[in-house]
């Protein structure tokens, strides 16, 4: 695995970001990072061995099949950022990822809380101990995105279309990126004026904290604000 694969690189180095996209950011506040992927990964393998298939699939948004090759194995498929991702139940194995991002789609996969039925949108502070950790989530995702999009809202706009997102209603331009089938995000940019300087935030919809951690959270953020940026440089 290259360093460009690990989450150290792409959303906890200096930059917050992909070393082809990042913006350069002073030291600041570290969030709480896994610093043992290896060893996050196989306890959440070992949450997924105790789990039923179909019941995860089912609140996930995602397909199950059994193929049998010898003994029975049952394949979870889902999306993962506009591309197919499979899961092998009861060993869970990740097809074709990173580590750092097998890790986030077993969590999803793994919860065994119930969704709520009413969510709305809130950005990280408002997460479980997101307030505490904010400033470095804002240097880390917020003020890259303000940077690169704050004189140019409708390059955000393109930037989302390459990557898949959809424009969305907040801001002076927003887009949503589905991370996972029931895990939207959205990134808005606030333009520059005469009073106040560019802005941006982004937001995840409250029911995020039934599949992912803060910790997750955070990645995820860091993950769509990277693909962004990275989106808009291809472009430019």
């Amino acid at each position: 695995m290259g360093d460009s694969d690990k989450p150290g690189v792409f959303f906890l180095d200096e930059s917050g970001l992909t070393a082809d996209c990042a913006v350069q950011q002073k030291p600041r506040p570290n969030l709480p990072e896994q610093t043992n992927y290896d060893t996050a990964e196989k306890m959440a393998q070992e949450t997924i061995a105790r789990m039923k298939p179909e019941r995860q699939a089912k609140r996930c948004g995602a397909v199950c099949r059994v193929v049998k090759t010898g003994k029975k194995t049952t394949i979870v498929e889902l999306d993962y950022l506009g591309r197919k991702v499979q899961v092998t139940f009861p060993d869970g194995q990740v097809s074709d990822l990173a580590v750092w991002e097998r890790i986030l789609v077993l969590h999803y996969l793994g919860g065994d809380s119930t969704p709520p039925t009413h969510t709305e949108w809130v950005d990280f502070k408002q997460i479980p101990s997101g307030g505490f950790y904010f400033e470095a989530f804002k240097r880390r995702a917020h003020d890259p995105l303000a940077q690169v999009f704050g004189q140019n809202p409708d390059l955000l706009l393109k930037a989302g279309e390459v990557i898949g997102a959809r424009p969305t209603d907040f801001g002076d331009a927003a887009v949503e990126v589905m991370v996972f089938p029931k895990i939207p995000v959205v990134a808005v940019v606030h333009a520059a004026d005469e009073e106040f300087p560019a802005d941006a935030k982004i937001l995840f919809k409250s029911s995020i904290n039934s599949f992912f951690n803060t910790e997750d959270i955070a990645v995820i953020g860091g993950l769509v604000a990277g693909r962004l940026i990275k989106a808009a440089k291809d472009l430019s």
